[in-house]
């Protein structure tokens, strides 16, 4: 293994790390928003837990920066995106204004998307 290969090994776990923690934030979020795993758009709730919003990360914005530009440079595009997302607070780790955007704005596409197969909420 050369070194470049070694350095995206250990960028690859610097960034899953950074996955778990932003994905543990929001869901912490979202269950003391609603009380439960749940996101809440237009009426439609899609639930969620922290391998759902791990999974997303993964897929829509860490494995989208490494095809677009690249292994090395995809991981820095990633590690620079979710060093935004989140912030240590005076006495625990919180997301951003950025991060919880993101974060909703990738949630509600999904729940958009699966609108037809998600409960509507009752009030």
């Amino acid at each position: 293994m050369n070194n470049q290969e070694e350095l995206n090994q250990m960028n690859h776990l610097m960034i899953d790390s950074m996955i778990l923690i932003i994905a543990c934030l929001f869901l912490t979020e979202q269950i003391q928003k609603n009380n439960r795993a749940v996101f809440i758009h237009n009426d439609i709730e899609l639930p969620i837990s922290r391998v759902l919003v791990m999974q997303a990360l993964k897929i829509n914005i860490k494995s989208m920066l490494i095809n677009q530009l690249g292994e090395e440079k995809g991981l820095n595009r990633t590690y620079a995106m979710f060093s935004k997302i989140y912030q240590h607070g005076k006495t625990t780790m919180e997301l951003t204004l950025e991060g919880r955007t993101l974060l909703t704005r990738l949630f509600e596409q999904l729940a958009e998307k699966n609108a037809d197969k998600l409960v509507p909420t009752t009030h």
